[in-house]
């Protein structure tokens, strides 16, 4: 008896595991992440790409008030620019 209960659970972790792995492949079907190298917005699982003259890469929106959580450092500069989006 004790061989089934531990057969089933080892079955159950087998399954949650299978279901670790779809949900990892569905966040990577969702976009590239913050920081991420981008050449459009829509690649970005945040829907903003900044494209600068040296770098582009996945950001997100902000404001002043919130730039200290909302844009990491690096790859911004922890600050907001002025169209509300983290300042690289």
């Amino acid at each position: 008896m004790a061989l089934a209960i531990s057969m089933a659970a080892c079955g159950g972790s087998s399954s949650n595991n299978n279901t670790d792995l779809a949900e990892a492949s569905n966040s990577d079907m969702a976009g590239l992440p913050f920081g991420a190298a981008c050449t459009q917005s829509s690649q970005c699982a945040t829907g903003h790409c900044f494209i600068g003259g040296m770098m582009s890469f996945c950001t997100m929106a902000c404001t002043a008030a919130t730039a200290a959580t909302d844009c990491p450092n690096p790859p911004t500069s922890g600050t907001c620019n002025m169209m509300g989006y983290c300042k690289p």
